[in-house]
């Protein structure tokens, strides 16, 4: 792929909501998903997406995709280090307690993350939404993983990773200190193509990313903490027993909290 930001964005997404954090993201060298050989003959990406408009498919079962358990070690091998974070529990921004304060409260604010890239942008709602509210009438559904949560404490999470490629994840973390904890298995991720912009080869590679990366965290309970830089928040990732997960520092995204209104999905 052209941007590698891009790739790091989706292995956070799928580590994430299952913790996805949109700011949790970079460094994590291209392994063996991206280096898949390309096809003989030239992939019409617009007809493929319109299919999975027509029909959405489980991203779990994305057809044509094999991902075997060996492929499964050798990814997770490189990216959860042996290095233990001590105070993950604590080192991090209460979330919660930061959006209460301001005006509006966890309904009225947002946490943006944001890239020198305009088309590589995300936010995280901490109260309970409604699809609707997030998602515009041009997004059409091509992919779902999972099962819907809802409910107190449930935090969705968007990501655009182009023009055209969204990704919508609803989880309910498990708060372990400060940090956001993901069950296993628990949540909803829903991927949408923006009919208002053309879909390229790569937003269609960057599906089948998502799909592998789907398999292979499936099973994973990862939290997320929130570290303040400035007037910004940095996300780190690290396993339930504190290793941290390798590749997911970035000097590029960073996370604000901004009132609704700022969000870059303004919904319907």
């Amino acid at each position: 792929m052209k941007d590698r930001r891009a790739f790091r964005l989706a292995l956070a997404s799928m580590l994430g909501a299952f913790c996805l954090a949109p700011g949790a993201s970079a460094g994590v060298q291209a392994g063996p998903i991206v280096q898949a050989e390309r096809p003989e003959e030239p992939v019409d990406a617009e007809a493929a997406f319109q299919a999975l408009a027509d029909q959405p498919a489980d991203l779990s079962e994305l057809p044509g995709l094999e991902v075997s358990q060996a492929m499964v070690d050798q990814i997770l091998g490189q990216i959860i280090s042996t290095e233990i974070v001590p105070d993950w529990r604590t080192a991090g921004v209460d979330i919660f307690a930061r959006l209460r304060e301001r005006p509006g409260g966890l309904t009225g604010n947002v946490l943006v993350a944001e890239d020198p890239d305009p088309n590589i942008t995300g936010a995280s709602y901490f109260a309970d939404r409604e699809l609707p509210d997030v998602t515009p009438q041009s997004w059409a559904l091509v992919a779902t993983y999972g099962r819907p949560v809802t409910g107190e404490r449930t935090q969705m999470d968007i990501v655009s990773y182009s023009r055209a490629l969204k990704v919508v994840s609803s989880w309910r973390p498990i708060m372990i200190g400060t940090a956001h904890c993901a069950q296993a298995d628990e949540g909803e991720l829903r991927v949408y193509r923006d009919r208002s912009a053309p879909v390229t080869e790569e937003d269609l590679g960057m599906l089948v990313i998502l799909a592998t990366l789907t398999r292979i965290t499936v099973n994973s309970e990862m939290c997320t903490y929130y570290e303040a830089q400035g007037d910004r928040l940095i996300s780190r990732l690290v396993t339930r027993d504190g290793r941290r997960v390798l590749g997911m520092l970035t000097d590029t995204l960073r996370n604000r909290v901004a009132p609704i209104s700022e969000s870059p999905f303004p919904g319907r």
